[in-house]
């Protein structure tokens, strides 16, 4: 008796498993060329927008809307249609549960970082170093910069640490007396 009903539920499976995911985008939202904030800007998607999900990587979906694919965030999309689902995809769905114990969908709003294994066998950059300490600035250059934003010193009182002797045991200084952490 088994065998007729998955005879019949067969074709609504292998529809539902030939069909893309796809989502509504919930915001304003630009699309990029890669997954980057910094990436090149293809298009900007309306809120609304509906896109089909052909792949994710990290916190990023690639999408594809209007003849136009790249990639979104994940957090502003919207995953399925937001209305009532098709006959297809809710047998489909009943399937899973019953075969597996799970419906197959899972939701998360943090992204993998590095696994135990990457950091036991990362290197250090040191040319990416020294890269960066090309950014830094004197303190007179952040100085002239915020006078040309018209930004305004402001004391804010140094928070009392229970136990704290004045000092964090590290061997660094008090910040209150920095001169250049009291500005």
């Amino acid at each position: 008796m088994k065998i007729p009903f998955m005879a019949a539920l067969l074709p609504a499976l292998l529809t539902g498993a030939a069909l893309a995911e796809s989502g509504s985008v919930i915001r304003n939202t630009e699309l990029r060329q890669k997954p980057f904030s910094d990436a090149a800007v293809v298009a900007t998607v309306s809120s609304g927008t509906q896109v089909e999900i052909l792949s994710r990587q990290g916190a990023w979906m690639n999408v594809s809307s209007n003849g136009q694919a790249g990639w979104v965030k994940m957090l502003s999309v919207r995953v399925g249609n937001g209305s009532s689902a098709d006959a297809g995809s809710v047998i489909g769905q009943g399937v899973k549960v019953a075969t597996t114990g799970s419906s197959g969908k899972t939701v998360t709003t943090g992204v993998k970082g590095l696994s135990e294994e990457e950091l036991s066998h990362s290197q250090p950059d040191y040319g990416e170093l020294e890269r960066m300490k090309g950014f830094s600035t004197t303190p007179a250059d952040a100085g002239k910069q915020a006078n040309l934003a018209r930004l305004t010193a402001v004391q804010v009182p140094e928070i009392a640490v229970s136990g704290s002797s004045g000092s964090s045991g590290n061997g660094s200084q008090n910040p209150s007396s920095n001169p250049q952490m009291r500005r």
